[in-house]
């Protein structure tokens, strides 16, 4: 029984081969995941409705200026509790 020699250019090539389909499964593998995990995420505890007013409200002059360099937004009033409402109503929050 003879065996045969491969030559060293045939061996990089089939170990550069194997280690680019490695590494494209593990990518698919972890788009699937993604995919899945997305797909079973609860999405319902998203509120639809704005929960938050802005007002822009005049300088010390009275003037309303909404000049590009200049901050214009003074007062922003949230409504509502920050993060994750369940459990949690108005009540308990301000006592």
């Amino acid at each position: 029984m003879e065996v045969q020699r491969e030559s060293i250019f045939v061996s990089a090539l089939r170990s550069l081969c194997n280690c680019f389909f490695a590494v494209c499964g593990i990518f698919f593998a972890l788009v699937v995941i993604t995919l899945i995990y997305n797909a079973i995420a609860d999405t319902a505890s998203i509120p639809d409705e704005p929960k938050t007013t802005i007002k822009y409200l005049p300088d010390a002059n009275g003037h309303r200026d909404t000049s590009s360099t200049s901050a214009v937004i003074l007062q922003i009033n949230v409504h509502g509790i920050i993060g994750d409402p369940q459990g949690i109503d108005r009540k308990r929050v301000e006592n």
